[in-house]
Order: structure tokens, then C-alpha cells, then sequence
């Protein structure tokens, strides 16, 4: 293969925006990845639960918009921890240990969802996803206090570290 730059081509990313309520979905297709695009669909009033990936963006759109709640997307971080295992052996099996954590937080937020209507099991589910939410923080902080820890680990366990640091993100105590 062989690539030419043309002149006077200029190329262009565009987002596929996707905003989804009850009723309607709508989507938006723009050149900016800015938090200017849902600002301007969203307005300055809204009010819900923004499900997104670590993008600053969003983080400043929720430092905008006092009613928007940003929920971070665990496939993320699920993700960081398979890149990890697949790109060394000696981290596979420590990378499979935490794809397994994770899967219990789904698990855990199932059950969760599936008792939204009732508010004592509700209540019993919430307190028993924030306890296994709690001992991954303690986990990930007891592995980042070795001094001898891999990068990579440091590097993926850090990132979910700053997450957990903001469990209302990862874990939304309601979400009516």
C-alpha cells in the first residue's frame, strides 16, 4: 500500500452523540467532542444520570449542569485490566483476577436493578454493591502500597483507583 497526502483534503472526525430518555433518542452527529454538544441539547437545567466513559469533558459538563450526574462505564475499566493480561503472559493471571472482580460489581449491580421498586431489598443490594465497591478500593491501594509493583499494574490500578475515588460515579444510589 501506498498513502498520498492530498493536497487541499482535509479530513474529519465526527461523534455520534446519543441521548436517550424514556420516550425519545436522539442523536447528534458533530465534529466536537466538547462538552458544548450535550451543554446545547442538555441545557443548563437538566437533570439525570449521564452514563460516559473518563472523557474530561464530561467531567466538566457535570461541573456545569448542577442536576447531571456522571456514571462511569465499567467496561472501561474492564477493559484497561484485559489489555493488560493480553499484553504481557505474567499479567494474565493477576489481569484475570480483577475481570473477575469486576464481574461480581455487575453482578452484584443485577441483582440491584432488579429490586429498584422495592425499597428495603433495594436498600439491602445498594449497601452490599458500596460493600464490594469498598474492599476493590482496598484492594487496588493495598497492591499500589508495593513498591515493587509492575508498571502496567500501577498504571490500570491507578486509573481505577481515581474512579473508585468517586464510587458515586461507578455506583448510583438512585437512579430515578
Amino acid at each position: 500500500m501506498h498513502f498520498v497526502q492530498v493536497p487541499d483534503k482535509h479530513g474529519w472526525h465526527w461523534w455520534l452523540w446519543v441521548f436517550v430518555s424514556p420516550l425519545t433518542v436522539v442523536f447528534v452527529l458533530d465534529h466536537s467532542r466538547s462538552s458544548d454538544v450535550p451543554l446545547k441539547h442538555f441545557g443548563k437545567d437538566a437533570r439525570g444520570i449521564m452514563n460516559c466513559d473518563r472523557f474530561s469533558a464530561y467531567g466538566r459538563l457535570v461541573a456545569l449542569i448542577e442536576g447531571l450526574v456522571r456514571a462511569l462505564c465499567w467496561a472501561h475499566y474492564r477493559r484497561d485490566f484485559l489489555n493488560a493480561g493480553k499484553s504481557l503472559n505474567c499479567l494474565k493471571t493477576w489481569a484475570d483476577l480483577w475481570v473477575n472482580r469486576i464481574a461480581e460489581i455487575y453482578r452484584l449491580n443485577e441483582e440491584r436493578l432488579a429490586v429498584l421498586d422495592q425499597a428495603e431489598p433495594f436498600k439491602v443490594a445498594q449497601e452490599a454493591l458500596e460493600s464490594a465497591l469498598e474492599a476493590m478500593l482496598q484492594s487496588i491501594r493495598l497492591e499500589l502500597s508495593d513498591p515493587g509493583l509492575h508498571w502496567q499494574k500501577k498504571k490500570v490500578l491507578s486509573s481505577a483507583l481515581k474512579a473508585l475515588g468517586r464510587v458515586d460515579c461507578l455506583c448510583q444510589k438512585s437512579v430515578r
